[in-house]
């Protein structure tokens, strides 16, 4: 198994990659392939609460945990766990800070990718004003 540190989970979401990838994932989930059931939320002592979230298709299953400690310092912490779905090996611990980060980045792209309604490619910035 792989524990990548912040730089090397970056370095393996590129944006343009990374927002065609979630199109297709999206997609998949809307056919059934992909199950992603909703976040389990479970409330800790001192105002705490760890986060849970599944999904799986039938070759990867990821779940990304996150703990948030609004006291501490930082105050949320989170790693994406993943894993071979047919054997449940462990293939990679990603920085779930990285991950999340990214991933919000890149969903709007993705959407519009989805319903084909951007002109540019989304991982290029639109210019406003003179050219």
């Amino acid at each position: 198994m792989r524990i990548l540190s912040a730089e090397e989970t970056a370095a393996l979401l590129p944006y343009p990659a990374l927002a065609k990838s979630i199109a297709q994932v999206l997609a998949e989930h809307a056919e059934g392939l992909v199950t992603a059931p909703e976040r389990l939320v479970v409330p800790l002592t001192g105002g705490a609460t760890l986060l849970l979230m599944p999904a799986a298709d039938p070759s990867v299953t990821v779940t990304k945990l996150v703990t948030v400690h609004p006291q501490e310092h930082p105050s949320v912490r989170a790693e994406v766990w993943v894993m071979r779905t047919k054997t449940g090996e462990r293939l990679a611990l990603l920085d779930g800070s990285v991950v999340t980060a990214r991933r919000t980045a890149a969903v709007s792209p993705a959407e519009l990718l989805r319903f084909r309604c951007w002109r540019h490619k989304p991982w290029q910035p639109i210019r406003r004003g003179r050219s």
